[in-house]
């Protein structure tokens, strides 16, 4: 893991994982064709299906300790809220989460994009559509590191078969001309 990717918490580091095998495959400055891309996926199928698992992981459901040691320090994140709406807050707020069964990584990435972009205390909506918001990047992701570990794959392999088949036509071909021509000289010859 490089260093850039080590000083992010932990369920980042996955994302950030993530985003470097995708990154590589849609990304690459290879050859068009797809015998490169083969070549390409080949040399990351070995971290994406790593980065796959650990995306699996971080969809398990969280516990309600989990949620709640995550949604305490959301709501001690902001200071100018009384203790006792706190408290309130906090319970409710506990309770609506714990009711969407979330992943820790998805209650992770929702506390860090309050936090870090809000100036006040969220409201219990807006921490909801967080949480449900990091689970569909979460799904998008797998789906993505997923894909490049099957399908994508798969129909690869299909078109470097069918661009050998063709490459071994045009050969064919090429050689089948050739072969008329040098029969067109000789007859024109005699």
């Amino acid at each position: 893991m490089n260093s850039l990717v080590s000083h992010l918490p932990p369920s980042e580091q996955v994302f950030a994982r993530a985003d470097r095998v995708i990154g590589r495959w849609y990304g690459h400055p290879g050859g068009s064709g797809a015998e490169s891309r083969l070549a390409v996926l080949d040399a990351a199928l070995l971290e994406a299906k790593a980065v796959l698992a650990d995306l699996h992981a971080a969809g398990e459901p969280a516990s309600d300790l989990e949620i709640g040691k995550h949604l305490g320090v959301l709501v001690k994140a902001f200071p100018n809220r009384g203790s006792a709406d706190r408290e309130t807050y906090g319970g409710v707020l506990l309770l609506e989460v714990i009711a969407e069964q979330p992943s820790v990584s998805d209650v992770e990435a929702a506390c860090r994009k309050l936090w870090r972009n809000l100036d006040f205390v969220p409201s219990i909506a807006e921490v909801l559509k967080a949480v449900a918001a990091a689970k569909i990047d979460r799904e998008r992701t797998t789906r993505s590191v997923a894909s490049i570990v099957n399908e994508d794959r798969d129909r690869l392999v299909m078109r470097v078969e069918e661009e050998k088949k063709l490459r071994q036509e045009k050969e064919a071909n090429r050689l089948l001309q050739l072969e008329q021509d040098r029969k067109r000289r000789e007859e024109d010859f005699w």
